[in-house]
This record gives C-alpha cells, sequence and structure tokens, in this order.
C-alpha cells in the first residue's frame, strides 16, 4: 500500500491516469469508416479501432458520478470528492473543512444554475476540465465494466463498496477486487464484454459521427432509460422530487438535497473536447500478465507482476486497448503539466479496440 504521502499526491493527479489515452494513437492514421453498432456494447458505435458514444455525458451521469463518489471516499477522503466539482461553481469561504452537503449547498454559477437544476438533468454536462471529465471517464467505464458482469450475472449490485474497496476493471482482472458475487467466473481472462478504459475522442473519431442522425453540440434533452449503463446506480443514488423541484443525492445514511437557481442562459455556442496533442507515447507499455487460469492460486500470486492498489482501489495502470490476439495491453500513467479548463465545452465517450502494431509492446 501506498504511504498517505504517495497517496495525497495521487489525489490530485488521479486523473493523469486516463490521460495515457490521450498519446494512445500518436500520428493518428486509423481508418474512421465503417462505424456500426456492436451486440456486445449497444450503446457505441465501432469499427476496428476505436468506439465512440454518439449522446455526449450527461448532466445525470455527473450527478450519479458525484453521489458515487461522495457514498465510497466521502467519508474518508473528502478533498477526492472536492477535486471532481466545477472550480468556479464552489464558494470560497467554504473549503475541505466543511461537510460535503454543506459545500454543495453553497455552489454557485454552473452547478447551481444548470447540474443541480431538474430542468437540465438530462442535457449534456459542461463546466468541467477536461481532466476532471477524464476522471469522471474513467469512472464511467469500471461502471460499465461491472454491469456487463451484472448483467452476465456473475457479480451481484453491490452498493457497499468503500474507499480502496471498490470496482475497477485493473483490480478485478489481477485479483484485487472479489465483490459479491453471484455465480462463480474467471477474472484473470478479457472477455469480449468489456471496453478499455473511456476517455475523450480525437477530432476524427468525432468527425465520423457527425453525419449521424442524432449527433448535436446544442444543450437539448437526451434520452436516459433502462439502456443505459448507468441506470442501476441512477435508480440507487439519484432522484428527483416533483413537488418541490429537487434532485436528491441519496446514500445509505443521509441524503442531500440539491437547491437549484433558475440564473443560466443557454447561449448554445459549444463544441466538443477533443484530444489533440500526438506528441507522447504510452509509457511502459506491456500485456498484462494475468497468469494461467488453470494455475492454482499460489502459483499465480508468484508470478504477480504488480503493486497493491492504491487508497482508492486503483492500479498503478490503466487498460489502453488490446491486440489483434485479444491480449490486454496496459501502460504507467502520465502527468499533466497544466489543468485544461473547457469553457463552453460538451464531452462525449471514446475508447480504443485494437492498436496497431507500432503502439503494441515491443
Amino acid at each position: 500500500m501506498k504511504s498517505p504521502l504517495d497517496l495525497n499526491f495521487m489525489d490530485k493527479k488521479i486523473i493523469y491516469l486516463l490521460l495515457l489515452f490521450i498519446f494512445s494513437n500518436c500520428n493518428f492514421s486509423k481508418k474512421t469508416t465503417g462505424l456500426q453498432s456492436n451486440k456486445n456494447h449497444p450503446s457505441f458505435l465501432e469499427n476496428d479501432h476505436f468506439g465512440i458514444r454518439v449522446k455526449p455525458i450527461l448532466n445525470r451521469e455527473y450527478l450519479i458520478f458525484l453521489s458515487w463518489y461522495i457514498s465510497v471516499y466521502g467519508s474518508s477522503y473528502p478533498k477526492k470528492v472536492m477535486s471532481i466539482l466545477p472550480k468556479e461553481s464552489l464558494d470560497p469561504r467554504y473549503g475541505s473543512n466543511f461537510e460535503i452537503d454543506e459545500i454543495l449547498k453553497a455552489s454557485t454559477s454552473i452547478l447551481k444554475n444548470y447540474i443541480f437544476h431538474p430542468k437540465y438533468i438530462d442535457y449534456p454536462l459542461i463546466g468541467l476540465s477536461s481532466a476532471q471529465v477524464l476522471e469522471m471517464e474513467k469512472w464511467m467505464s469500471d461502471r460499465y465494466n461491472e454491469n456487463a458482469l451484472i448483467e452476465k450475472k456473475n457479480l451481484n449490485f453491490n452498493s457497499a463498496q468503500k474507499d480502496e474497496d471498490c470496482f475497477t476493471l485493473e483490480t478485478l482482472l489481477v485479483h484485487q477486487y472479489e465483490g459479491s458475487v453471484r455465480k462463480a467466473f474467471s477474472n484473470r481472462i478479457w472477455r469480449k464484454e468489456y471496453l478499455a478504459t473511456f476517455r475523450l475522442p480525437y477530432q476524427n473519431e468525432l468527425e465520423s459521427i457527425k453525419t449521424h442522425s442524432n449527433f448535436d453540440n446544442h444543450l437539448k434533452e437526451y434520452s436516459f432509460d433502462k439502456k443505459d449503463f448507468l441506470w442501476k446506480w441512477n435508480k440507487y443514488f439519484l432522484t428527483t422530487s416533483p413537488e418541490k423541484n429537487t434532485i436528491i443525492l441519496k446514500h445509505s445514511i443521509y441524503s442531500i438535497e440539491l437547491i437549484h437557481e433558475d440564473g443560466f442562459k443557454n447561449n448554445n455556442t459549444f463544441t466538443d473536447a477533443i484530444l489533440t496533442d500526438k506528441n507522447l507515447e504510452f509509457f511502459n507499455e506491456k500485456y498484462l500478465n494475468l497468469g494461467n487460469p488453470d494455475e492454482t492460486k499460489d502459483q499465480y500470486e508468484n508470478k504477480y507482476p504488480f503493486k497493491e492498489k492504491g487508497w482508492y482501489g486503483h492500479m498503478e495502470f490503466v487498460i489502453v486497448g488490446i491486440d489483434e490476439k485479444n491480449r490486454s495491453i496496459i501502460a504507467d500513467p502520465i502527468r499533466l503539466k497544466k489543468e485544461d479548463f473547457s469553457e463552453n465545452k460538451i464531452f462525449r465517450i471514446a475508447f480504443n479496440k485494437t492498436l496497431e502494431s507500432q503502439y503494441l509492446p515491443k
């Protein structure tokens, strides 16, 4: 386990894990044609090399993300929760010494007028930095993969996750998360239902879906229903109160009623956030050594090449894609030089699939 000092640093930098994907397609030349629905991942359009969701990330999905963070990290690591809030919306008089519900109720601007407003709950998320969105997208990819295992009846929905004892795909694959198992399964193999970590799209990936009938980068209402992979978490963590016209973040111990203000002006001058930097490459890329599923646990652990997960339940690597033989590829995190605030941007989900030979481990 890492020292508290190291983990405080990771608290500020955890989103950099996601930025591997910014650089995963250096000198990007993959074809964007041939996008189609995949029966294993029906929410996305895919070709051989990447997938992308047409629908942008919604305020509702951010509120589920926020509620999950409060439930899992809020008691032990309140600063972790603070790190995902729009900085421009936080009252400077309220610091980390205050309870999170006080901080949220004292918020202003985008958080108070738009994200917390029931009228806009299924409108595109705005107001975050790209670093915050990338952290959210990592969280979304873990919920997507967790949901896939719940749908396959391998896992039960687990609302009791806490601190480092929470689901991530990486910890599952290397036997550092077990959860509430419903039906025995091998968690050392890459399954067709899994997806590599979500990221923002590249420009050419975005262009590939602009002709889709549902594409739009205006602030408007989108559907959210049982087909969405966050549906189970939506039912557990989030509700609206029609009589009070409020949104409620639900938790096992208490709930937070979010009071909105009517001050948001929708000028609809928004564009999509994209990844643009092609100058950096993977660091320490390798194949994920999952051992031989037929070996005993002791034999497997003797081969185990990775350090124990950190306080927030993450490994020191993320899955960046697979090769043509369906072997998962991991790489070390990188560091952002600065935070990039994405003003007037909306956000979408993309992910790598089969990586071309130049991006594979040597």
